[in-house]
């Protein structure tokens, strides 16, 4: 499939996403252990922590290479630095060969993700996560 002018946009708004993914680990890898930052406004709100909650910690866990402490941060952290990896890789692979791969792939998820059987499992899993860091108190 030729690049289109709706292709060009996502394909411009994904790098930006993706540089600002990169952007955000390093900026966080480089300020570790030097200043306490709370991003998360559910929980500046609520007190309570989003599903989300401690993903970065997570991702900053696993660039040092302790596994055990990114998953139990978060999980979805493994599974943003495998989107961040992949994604860059197949936009960078996309950009430079001129084809529709990653824009053909997340197609591809989303449809999988749209099945009910699917998109209930993924519900529960996340809720499960939720419930996870409500109790371990991140």
């Amino acid at each position: 499939m030729q690049p289109t002018t709706n292709n060009r946009k996502f394909y411009t708004f994904t790098g930006l996403f993706l540089a600002t993914g990169w952007l955000w680990i390093l900026y966080n890898y480089y300020l570790s252990g030097r200043a306490e930052l709370q991003t998360c406004i559910v929980k500046r709100l609520t007190d309570i922590p989003c599903p989300g909650c401690g993903t970065t910690r997570s991702v900053l866990s696993l660039m040092q290479g302790h596994w055990f402490d990114a998953v139990w941060f978060n999980p979805l952290g493994i599974l943003s630095v495998l989107g961040l990896v992949v994604g860059s890789a197949m936009w960078i692979y996309d950009t430079l060969i001129r084809r529709t791969s990653l824009l053909q792939s997340i197609l591809l998820f989303e449809r999988f993700l749209n099945k009910p059987p699917i998109a209930v499992v993924a519900l529960i899993l996340i809720l499960i996560n939720w419930y996870w860091n409500i109790t371990k108190g991140l």
